[in-house]
Order: C-alpha cells, then sequence, then structure tokens
C-alpha cells in the first residue's frame, strides 16, 4: 500500500510538469504518502486542512509572507491532502468545494479576486483587513461605510475606497454591490475608477437604506474630479461643479452617482459636442481656403475679378439704356 501511494504521489506531481515548483510539490505529495494522518507540508508550513483558513488570515494579520499559501491553492495541495484520506472523520465535500473555488480565483488578477478572495471566502467570519480600514472592526458591508465616514475626516485618507482587500471582501459578503462595477474598478482610466468606488458605495448605501455620510460625500467630490473629463460643454461642467457642492453637504451617494451617469446628459452632451467638431472642420477649411488665396493671389483673383467686371458692365449697360430710353421718351413728348 505504501508503495502504491507513494508512485502515485510521484506521478501526480509530474503530470502538473517539472519546471517550476516541481521540487516543493513533489516533496509535499510524497509527505503525504508517508505520513497520510499527518498534517499538510509545504515549504515550511505545517498544517491541517481545516486549519488553513486559520492559518491565512493570521498571515495577512501579521503581513508574513503569502506566497507559499497561494501556491498551495494553486497546485491543489491540500486538495491532493483531502483526496488521499481513506478513514477521515469530517465531511470533505465542502471544503473540496471551496478550494476548487480558490483555485480559480487564482487564475485572475483582477481586483476582487486573487489570494484576498480566498481569504474571505475560507474565513468568511473575520474583517475586512484592508490597510484602509485596518483600525475599524469592519464585518459587514454597512460596517464598512460607517468606517469611511471615519476614515474621511483624517488627513492622510487614501484617495479611493476600494482597494483589492475590500472588492474581495464585498464580492464574498454580497457581490450584488461590487461585481457590477468590477471593469471600472479595474479600469485604467481614472475617471472610471473614480464612477466605480462611487456605484459602489452609493448602492451599499440605497440597499441598505443607510443614512446621509457628507463625509464620504465630500471626500468623493475630491476623488471624481476626473470624472467633469468625460464631459466636453464647459458651461455643462461648471453647472455640475455647483451642483457637487450642494449634494455633497446632503451626503446622498446615489445622487451624486446619478447626477454623472445620467444617460440623457452624457447624450446631449456628446451630440454638442459632434456638432462643434463638424463647425470646427468646416472652419478649418475654410481658413485652409484662404490661406492658399493669401499664397496665391493669381490664381484666384481672375475668378472674382471676372465677376465683378460682369456685374459692373452690367450695371453700367443698364445705365446707359436707361438714359436713351428717357431721352427718346422725353423727344416724343
Amino acid at each position: 500500500n505504501l508503495k502504491e501511494r507513494l508512485d502515485a504521489a510521484v506521478q501526480s506531481a509530474r503530470e502538473a510538469g517539472r519546471g517550476s515548483g516541481y521540487p516543493e510539490r513533489l516533496i509535499s505529495r510524497v509527505s503525504v504518502a508517508l505520513d497520510p494522518d499527518g498534517p499538510v507540508r509545504y515549504k515550511g508550513l505545517n498544517l491541517h486542512p481545516q486549519g488553513f483558513s486559520y492559518a491565512l488570515a493570521e498571515a495577512v494579520a501579521l503581513r508574513k509572507d503569502l506566497q507559499p499559501y497561494a501556491e498551495m491553492i494553486q497546485q491543489q495541495t491540500v486538495m491532493y491532502w483531502l483526496t488521499e484520506q481513506v478513514d477521515l472523520k469530517v465531511d470533505t465535500g465542502a471544503s473540496v468545494s471551496m478550494f476548487d473555488s480558490c483555485r480559480g480565483f487564482m487564475r485572475q488578477h483582477n481586483m476582487g479576486y486573487g489570494i484576498e478572495r480566498c481569504l474571505y471566502l475560507l474565513n468568511p467570519e473575520i474583517p475586512c483587513m484592508s490597510d484602509r480600514l485596518r483600525k475599524y472592526y469592519v464585518r459587514t458591508p454597512e460596517d464598512m461605510l460607517y468606517a469611511f465616514e471615519l476614515v474621511a475626516k483624517l488627513p492622510d485618507r487614501p484617495a479611493l475606497f476600494v482597494d483589492r482587500h475590500v472588492a474581495a471582501f464585498l464580492s464574498v459578503k454580497d457581490r450584488k454591490v461590487v461585481d457590477l462595477y468590477s471593469a471600472d474598478l479595474n479600469s485604467m482610466d481614472a475617471g472610471r475608477r473614480a464612477m466605480g468606488n462611487l456605484k459602489v458605495l452609493a448602492t451599499i448605501q440605497k440597499r441598505s437604506k443607510l443614512e446621509a455620510f457628507p463625509g464620504i460625500s465630500k471626500w468623493i467630490a475630491e476623488a471624481v474630479e476626473p470624472v467633469y473629463g468625460r464631459f466636453h460643454d464647459r458651461e455643462l461642467r461648471d453647472k455640475m461643479h455647483k451642483r457637487m457642492e450642494h449634494l455633497a453637504e446632503a451626503g446622498d451617494l446615489m445622487q451624486i452617482a446619478l447626477m454623472f451617469d445620467d444617460f440623457e446628459t452624457l447624450q446631449n452632451d456628446f451630440e454638442g459636442f459632434k456638432l462643434a467638431l463638424e463647425e470646427y472642420y468646416r472652419l478649418r477649411g475654410e481658413a485652409a481656403q484662404l490661406e492658399r488665396q493669401i499664397e496665391t493671389p493669381e490664381l484666384y483673383s481672375r475668378a472674382p475679378g471676372r465677376e465683378a467686371a460682369a456685374i459692373l458692365s452690367g450695371i453700367l449697360s443698364g445705365i446707359i439704356i436707361l438714359g436713351f430710353a428717357f431721352l427718346y421718351f422725353f423727344s416724343k413728348s
């Protein structure tokens, strides 16, 4: 039996390739084959699968290296230990499902995934571990807004609200308040990121029917400065700045989000910008034509001169004809 387990462990380690991480993976799986009742061993870590989540939480809290934990998930080290148990007294179905989900999260590098998402999935009872909220015990999305209201009063507050931990925490607690805005949160555009942060907080406030947050609103008023660049009309931007001052005092995050994300306003602004572009290119064409006329006047002066001469000669001919007609009629009379 031992020989069969050992051969299976070696074969399992080789299936993922012999590149980076192969020696550690091989040692870990051979240790399971030799000591199936022992803990999972990997790069100096020795832990039971049911203690993996707590060990990961401790590593995050104490700012330890998280790479070994990430590799254990990616290489299915814990999953292998679970599948090799023949007389385990606990139900492993839930653990297998969660670690399998974590492996999928590790394949994605966007905000809201990665090792942070695994942390909150495996530890549903722990608070948000973001550096922006370390002074507060945030257990729910509602707690997060109250904490940010306090952070808003600090002189060294960050530029935005949502980081990798905040996004992962909210994804596990209530996916509807953050997953819809994942593209904005992960955008390279500063305006889109600011709008993504605003929409996340506004959705929490609206869904939970929370009171006003003037501190967060004033914080957002500074954070959304790049958003005004989405609008081309200078007068519209000035009006939005003035309205923002009133909304910031009111503390209604959803109204602020709706002001920037109103489809009719965006469409009218774009149509006006389109007309202005057309007028601009028309004037540019006229200016270019005038410049050509100035550079080569002999080519463009002939036609206007002929037209002027024709008009002048027509006027003189008419005067002469009228003169002869008057003389003729007066002589008859």
